[in-house]
């Protein structure tokens, strides 16, 4: 059986290229297609990726540092994309890899990250990145993505979403039903700490829809909360002034791997204010022993399950953040280090494989059934 696994692109290590390393061991002679590869030697090597077929987007100029500003000629350049050897395509689709052309003949499995946010739930929030005079320009553009997301997933033959509310998403903008296959987590890279700081950790990209700023704000209101967040991105500057004269927060930018391990292990909990499509971070947390605060929509919901593992909140304002963590500290001895651990055993690269390997064999007697 000879598979291909496209990408959308590669141009940092996140979720997403880790899911591929995943697929690329169970499918280790698999041919990998992307619309544009630029990751560094290093990289490639940590992914043990093969060589990358890729679209005439790998030569466009700009497109490792501004890739967004491609996303609108994305559906046509993965349709240049040669998948006709393989009898089995996987596409690992956040923007729109989903759109690779592919015969009767073939099984196309999507592995689905999400709809494009940009196209449907966070249109407004991507607009508002865009110049006034553009705006309109750029609602025709999102226009045409919705367009073009709908038609794509005609192609595909069965959808695998991450999380139950990325099917929800599947459901509502495709009409399309999906099996959930959890992403694996690295789960060997992590193990329960000896012993808990006094500190809570905030971990992840600083950008807007993280939400960083309201954890923020919510222990500046708790000066006897220690927090301490790790990462960088746009909205580090807003985190900065938010924390001047607050000894109790403390920015540390970006930091090796070892460094946010031993956080995990350490921190009393994580705390988050997102709406995640599934969230590894919670998951790498929860294999520290480490309890999540968290919002309570999105993908947390399959992740922190009992009460052993978390607490989640219903509102998402500073101050609900706040009275979370207070309503946190007060019952703290019932969360589990040892429950929060074995909890992340669901997401392990085992069963990943397994439930992956079990829905491309259903699908391949179907397709084998209808071609008979």
């Amino acid at each position: 059986m000879k598979v291909s696994i496209v990408h959308d692109w590669f141009f940092e290590i996140a979720g997403s290229e880790k899911v591929v390393k995943q697929m690329l061991e169970i499918w280790p002679q698999a041919k990998l297609h992307a619309q544009f590869c630029k990751l560094d030697a290093a990289q490639i090597a940590q992914l043990g990726l093969p060589p990358v077929e890729t679209t005439w987007l790998q030569h466009a100029p700009g497109i490792a540092r501004f890739p967004s500003l491609y996303v609108p000629f994305m559906p046509l350049s993965i349709e240049t994309l040669d998948v006709s050897s393989a009898d089995v395509v996987i596409s690992s689709h956040h923007t729109a890899a989903k759109g690779v052309l592919t015969s009767p003949e073939q099984l196309h499995l999507c592995y689905c990250y999400s709809p494009l946010r940009a196209a449907w739930d966070l249109r407004e929030e991507y607009l508002s990145k865009v110049p006034a005079p553009l705006r309109p320009l750029g609602r025709y553009a999102l226009h045409r993505l919705r367009r073009s997301e709908v038609q794509a997933s005609f192609g595909v033959d069965h959808f695998i979403a991450i999380s139950r509310f990325v099917a929800q998403r599947i459901s509502k903008y495709y009409r399309r039903e999906a099996t959930i296959i959890h992403p694996p987590a690295e789960l060997d890279a992590y193990s329960v700490g000896a012993e808990k700081d006094d500190f809570f950790l905030c971990l992840g990209r600083l950008v807007r829809y993280k939400q960083a700023g309201m954890i923020v704000e919510a222990f500046r209101r708790m000066p006897n909360r220690r927090l301490v967040v790790i990462g960088e991105g746009e909205d580090a500057a807003l985190l900065s002034r938010l924390a001047e004269g607050c000894p109790n927060i403390q920015l540390m930018g970006r930091q090796p791997d070892d460094v946010v391990k031993d956080h995990l292990q350490r921190a009393r909990a994580l705390v988050l204010a997102s709406i995640e499509d599934f969230g590894l971070t919670t998951v790498e947390a929860q294999a520290c022993g480490t309890p999540v605060i968290g919002y309570d929509r999105g993908g947390i919901r399959d992740i922190i399950v009992d009460p052993a593992h978390g607490l989640l909140y219903a509102q998402r304002g500073p101050a609900e953040i706040q009275q979370a963590v207070e309503r946190f500290v007060e019952i703290e001895s019932t969360f589990s280090a040892q429950a929060c651990a074995e909890n992340a055993q669901r997401f392990s690269k085992d069963r990943f494989a397994e439930r992956l390997r079990g829905v491309l064999d259903q699908q391949l007697d179907l397709t084998r059934e209808r071609l008979n």
